[in-house]
């Protein structure tokens, strides 16, 4: 089983994706809304540059489209940096959620609505590949 916060999330087997939503296959060629976003979406992270300060993780881009444009930042807790290290495109946001769940001891509901939670925040800033950030959408 992949380990959230072991720094690589590598495929998942056998999990059960019922967290519902769009999923990236359900629009290959567009963008799906942040507010859209749920379990069974394969979160992938934009390249983007990092620093870890005091266990925190600094995410910045120059890049136009992310992070509000050039020279925008956003900074990640502990756990919100261990979840964005599984958005490597391997797994459902669900299937990310059951690992949380397992490694931090939470309800996995609790682990589902965090990691749903922080991807469309970070989608809508313009970091998770297939995620816009439109008026509608958390985090816009």
């Amino acid at each position: 089983m992949a380990r959230v916060g072991g720094g690589a999330c590598g495929p998942r087997s056998g999990a059960k994706c019922d967290g519902g939503g769009v999923t990236d296959r359900d629009y290959p060629a567009a963008l799906i809304p942040a507010a859209a976003v749920g379990g069974n979406f394969v979160p992938r992270r934009r390249p983007v540059a990092s620093v870890e300060l005091d266990g925190e993780l600094v995410l910045y881009s120059e890049s136009d489209g992310v992070l509000g444009g050039p020279g925008g930042m956003e900074l990640l807790n502990p756990t919100a940096a261990a979840i964005w290290s599984c958005f490597d495109g391997s797994g459902t946001i669900d299937e990310i959620a059951s690992d949380v769940a397992e490694v931090f001891g939470i309800e996995r509901g609790v682990a589902l609505r965090s990691v749903i939670d922080l991807t469309r925040q970070l989608g809508a800033a313009g970091l998770v590949e297939g995620i816009t950030g439109d008026a509608g959408s958390p985090g816009a």
